[in-house]
């Protein structure tokens, strides 16, 4: 049993899934362009392939359908290293006070957050750090989720 989960809000990214005989070919596409919605523009942002052909199911996996090491850590930052947000984009997670898809700045609880911590542990993606608050976003999902 295989079980994909997507969100793309406003159709900022979505999935294909191309089913064979004995082949399962999911593909991850996300959205491209200088405004926040519709830019029609898609490029392929992960992959994942199970292939049961042979005498052994081969599975592979790269980008943002990544598969999970459960046993690695979730979450690892350095803080030896810090980007600008707008080098790093995270899609889905936008300024309401700009009009574009990859914002300069992620603003949290009345603060501007311009750069990212980039996490090192199995979810991806990047930490912001604002004013001793961390909001992290999940490659996985739409939603941010703030930690304090």
């Amino acid at each position: 049993m295989v079980q994909a989960v997507s969100r793309g809000n406003n159709f900022n990214n979505f999935l294909t899934v191309d089913i064979a005989h004995d082949t399962i070919k999911m593909t991850l596409y996300n959205e491209i362009g200088e405004r926040r919605y519709w830019n029609g523009k898609y490029e392929v942002s992960g992959s994942l392939t199970i292939d049961k052909s042979g005498a052994e199911t081969v599975i592979e996996s790269e980008g943002g359908l990544e598969l999970l090491c459960r046993s690695c850590p979730m979450i690892h930052l350095t803080f030896d290293e810090m980007y600008p947000f707008a080098s790093r984009p995270v899609v889905g997670l936008y300024n309401d006070d700009e009009d574009t898809l990859v914002p300069s700045k992620i603003t949290v609880r009345g603060e501007d957050c311009p750069d990212s911590f980039p996490n090192y542990g199995a979810l991806g993606r990047e930490f912001l750090f604002c004013n001793d608050s961390f909001v992290f976003h999940a490659r996985r999902t739409s939603n941010p989720l703030i930690l304090l």
